[in-house]
């Protein structure tokens, strides 16, 4: 299986933001078919083959990872969309879920800033799970102050924009490999899946 990763910002369901950053907060979405063992902080797998959508995010007082309701995810801003192997998904996940048993301690400003002592902010959290999927984002160059969010997200609007003005200045003739925002595109909108219905929420 192959599953769609975003990180997502002002959105999710039922969030107790705690001491996190309300308008700026951050939250992972994993998506896909699931290959059986898959499972949010509850531990109770998704049936194998079954779509699910799992919301993943640091609120400041705990960590909650649980699967959801496609229909009702909502969101202002968003990052691309990453493809990984279910196996590295299911990897991810897994941290996450070690997570909810034991907090990382939180600072809103991120762990990279001078003032967190190392603690992470929703967001830096995110990109740390993140890379287990082998999705790395860049540092911010105010890492050293804060990390935030929205400097890493996107409108739907802003986001395909620039996605279409990449494929505009692509050549006719070019052989190099289309940026990986082009591809995600593609999938999403059901050019390269045989289901028409395989990506439901991010897209």
């Amino acid at each position: 299986y192959t599953w769609a990763i975003t990180i997502i910002a002002e959105g999710g369901i039922g969030i107790s933001y705690g001491m996190c950053c309300k308008g700026n907060h951050a939250e992972i979405i994993t998506e896909g078919f699931s290959d059986g063992t898959v499972a949010g902080a509850d531990g109770k797998p998704v049936k194998e083959g079954k779509y699910f959508v799992c919301l993943s995010h640091h609120t400041g007082n705990e960590i909650e990872s649980k699967m959801i309701n496609p229909e009702k995810l909502r969101y202002k801003r968003r990052t691309q969309t990453w493809l990984a192997p279910s196996s590295l998904g299911k990897k991810m996940l897994e941290e996450i879920n070690k997570d909810f048993h034991n907090t990382p301690k939180f600072s809103i400003t991120g762990t990279d800033s001078i003032f967190s002592k190392g603690k992470h902010s929703c967001f830096t959290w995110s990109t740390e799970k993140a890379a287990i999927a082998n999705i790395n984002l860049p540092k911010s160059k105010k890492r050293w102050l804060y990390t935030k969010t929205n400097d890493y997200t996107f409108t739907d609007e802003e986001y395909y924009a620039h996605i279409d003005f990449l494929e505009s200045q692509k050549p006719a003739n070019s052989f190099t490999e289309v940026p990986a925002a082009l591809k995600v595109k593609k999938v999403l909108n059901h050019e390269d899946l045989t289901s028409s219905n395989s990506w439901k929420v991010i897209g």
